[in-house]
């Protein structure tokens, strides 16, 4: 992996994710806890629905790219198609979810649902650039698109405050960004068409089918990251859901680095799968990086994430520098279960890894029943750190056979 390399994918990546980051924390900064926790619970819910509308494709298309780089554009087309299917349905049950009672108002978490919906479209067309090793162009695409998002949304909050605004501003930019990737992608040499994924000759049906394997894992794992933020706030109200949400921003930020690795690896090491022996050298170099990182991360929170807590979002939140240790721990032991899960999906154990996260999120909701109403929001911290560790234990179960370790 060249420095070259490795600097274009810490720019997508780090576009990517600290466009949202970054942006929720000036909003943060701006508004209450209890108002930030609102927002920041309607674009949880937003965030678990759009996953659905992704349908992994984004992991699919790039394991896919980087097996098969012929048939990229097929790929790219028929997931486009399976999404767009999807969309309307999602819209629909965006409108249950609200009409229950229980969801945000409609007119925040329609815009914001929209958002998710045009990033899942970017994302497989950045997933695809990543696959055939066009990591210049999969940056260039998240520089301009997340770039736009990121404007759209600082000018949305800085003149209206309004969070129904700033939700419209964030869709509009995520519009902007999945047109402007696929016009990238086709720059990059992929010609998109209503092809099919390898294995499937028929229409958006039949494609969700094949990619329901990586669409199970993918939307437990995205759910397990957001779900957190769901039930903190189900459980002790808004204004605890803002000063999580408001941790969980840091460790979104750490996390930038081990996502950029990860959409490096998991291509070199799906074209190593021919050669055991050396996917094998990979996969421990990989996993001996992101655990490295992980530990690098928690002594830093542990040392100076109350003080930084402090800074960026003011006396109002106290409480999230108070649980900045934990956030370390999480961080940590995500790094820890990321290195582990990419060995997986490169090697095609999507069954194993959808098992592993529906096991740990399981875990996490039944500990967060029992245990928030009792013990606040430090003791949902201490259950989503449970979860995590079980994670980490089921995926290095499996991975250790492909580590080749005596």
């Amino acid at each position: 992996m060249s420095s070259g390399t490795l600097a274009l994918s810490m720019l997508s990546h780090g576009m990517r994710f600290l466009a949202n980051a970054v942006l929720l924390m000036l909003l943060a900064r701006l508004w209450t806890p209890e108002i930030f926790g609102t927002f920041a619970f309607a674009n949880a819910v937003a965030a678990i629905l759009g996953l659905v509308c992704g349908w992994g494709f984004s992991q699919q298309v790039m394991r896919g790219a980087a097996a098969e780089p012929a048939r990229a554009g097929g790929t790219v087309g028929a997931a486009v198609l399976a999404q767009a299917t999807l969309a309307p349905v999602l819209v629909l049950l965006a409108l249950a979810v609200s009409a229950s009672g229980f969801g945000p108002r409609p007119m925040l978490l329609m815009p914001l649902l929209g958002a998710f919906i045009a990033l899942n479209l970017a994302e497989t067309a950045a997933a695809a650039c990543r696959g055939i090793g066009r990591f210049d162009a999969e940056a260039r695409a998240s520089a301009i698109g997340n770039g736009a998002f990121f404007a759209a949304g600082v000018v949305a909050a800085l003149a209206s405050g309004d969070p129904v605004v700033v939700a419209w501003a964030m869709l509009a930019g995520r519009a902007v960004h999945m047109l402007v990737a696929h016009r990238i992608l086709r720059g990059a040499g992929i010609a998109v068409t209503r092809g099919a994924v390898k294995g499937n000759a028929g229409g958006p049906i039949r494609t969700l089918r094949v990619a329901a394997v990586f669409a199970g894992e993918a939307i437990l794992t995205g759910a397990f990251l957001q779900i957190d933020t769901v039930t903190v706030k189900l459980i002790l109200g808004a204004a605890d859901a803002g000063a999580y949400q408001a941790g969980v921003r840091f460790v979104v930020v750490a996390l930038v680095v081990a996502q950029a690795l990860a959409g490096l690896y998991i291509p070199s090491l799906v074209r190593l799968l021919d050669d055991p022996d050396a996917f094998a050298r990979r996969a421990r170099r990989v996993m001996t990086i992101f655990a490295a990182l992980g530990l690098g991360l928690f002594c830093t929170f542990a040392l100076w994430g109350d003080s930084l807590a402090l800074l960026v979002y003011g006396p109002h939140y106290v409480q999230t520098a108070a649980l900045a240790p934990l956030f370390g721990a999480l961080v940590c032991l995500r790094c820890l279960s990321a290195g582990a899960g990419i060995v997986l999906l490169a090697a095609g154990a999507q069954v194993w890894r959808f098992v592993g996260t529906f096991v740990a999120l399981a875990a996490y909701l039944a500990g967060a029943a029992a245990i928030g109403p009792a013990f606040g929001l430090a003791g949902l911290v201490w259950v989503n750190l449970g979860a995590l560790l079980l994670l980490f234990a089921l995926y290095l179960f499996k991975a250790l056979p492909l580590l080749r370790v005596s």
